[in-house]
């Protein structure tokens, strides 16, 4: 009625916790069974002839698995939810496919990060694998024409549309990794005191911020010695009394790649490194910030944020990413070519 679950999610799902990739709701029949358990056990450890007496009756009926005591009775029901969800062919792919990814922190844009109803709801089908791209139409609803609407060579999947179609490469998808890397730009130079607006979204970015102890350069070209052809990460922090520097590269890719996507980010800027140290007397630290364009994110993301010293909730960043993903896929959606 208000938008919060799309046609084609999963049911299941919403009655999951918000901490296992679920939307938290209370169901009617999970929330009698708790109680019809716990009255039970109630009854049941009484030493009053009475309550014994109403126990026998029949009047309160033996919840299922009497086996379960009541204070574990609720994990019990969300586990049987989660796993229903999950062992689901199509609606269960996306949490079966998150085995080497952190799955607290990356459903917790669910938890802290407060989106509107709408845009939570829309992330959810897209996880879901419910949202009406050309490919479900062709494989579940019966068209004939598989192929993404924008480039025509690849089939229309939620992953081809959210990273992987050519087109948007230069436009949409830019704009969502710009989105990220200036917003931790924002809390940088907040943190370590950089005049910055009050809003990050309107922050815009200088390529070099300096002060005594401090320097950060944004998208800047490093020169030296030799030619190094990966020479311009997103973000590089130096901390001047420490001695230390932090290359920061941001990606956004499909969130079954995300520990993939991080391990070639510390490769790719090893060269880069190694001149640093040899150039600039600093021991230096690759940062990859990798978030799966619908929230995912790695076991070592809290560690690679709390490298940088800086105090940021990884759900921020999520945010940041969601919600261009959803517009993303809202535009895409809507054209008819």
């Amino acid at each position: 009625m208000n938008g919060g679950l799309h046609p084609r999610a999963d049911v299941d799902r919403i009655y999951v916790w918000r901490t296992l990739g679920g939307c938290g709701l209370l169901g009617v029949e999970d929330t009698v069974s708790f109680e019809r358990a716990t009255l039970y056990y109630y009854l049941k450890d009484h030493t009053d002839v009475l309550m014994k007496n109403v126990l026998s009756s029949g009047f309160v009926k033996t919840p299922a698995d009497v086996s379960i005591a009541p204070d574990a009775f609720k994990d019990h029901l969300n586990v049987t939810q989660f796993q229903n969800w999950r062992d689901k062919p199509l609606h269960g792919q996306y949490v079966r496919n998150l085995q080497d990814i952190n799955c607290f922190n990356s459903f917790g844009w669910l938890v802290h990060s407060d989106l509107k109803i709408k845009t939570e709801s829309l992330i959810l089908a897209a996880q879901d694998q419910a949202l009406t791209t050309k490919y479900f139409n062709t494989s579940i609803l019966g068209g004939s024409d598989p192929l993404c609407r924008l480039c025509g060579t690849n089939n229309e999947t939620v992953a081809h549309i959210v990273s992987g179609c050519s087109t948007l490469v230069r436009t949409s998808y830019k704009k969502r990794h710009d989105a990220v890397e200036r917003h931790l730009h924002w809390c940088l130079c907040s943190q370590f005191g950089f005049p910055v607006v009050k809003e990050w979204w309107k922050h815009n970015p200088r390529s070099v911020e300096e002060s005594e102890s401090v320097k950060l350069l944004w998208d800047f070209t490093i020169t030296t010695d030799r030619t190094i052809h990966a020479n311009r990460p997103d973000l590089i922090l130096v901390l001047k009394e420490e001695r230390r520097a932090y290359l920061v590269d941001f990606s956004c890719p499909f969130d079954n790649n995300v520990t993939r996507k991080e391990a070639e980010k510390v490769e790719k800027y090893q060269d880069l490194l190694l001149e640093i140290q040899r150039l600039w007397h600093v021991r230096a630290e690759i940062i990859p910030i990798v978030i799966g364009a619908l929230g995912a994110v790695s076991p070592k993301f809290d560690d690679w944020l709390k490298s940088l010293h800086i105090n940021l909730y990884p759900c921020t960043l999520q945010k940041s990413v969601l919600l261009e993903t959803a517009g993303l896929l809202r535009r895409t959606l809507n054209i008819h070519l």
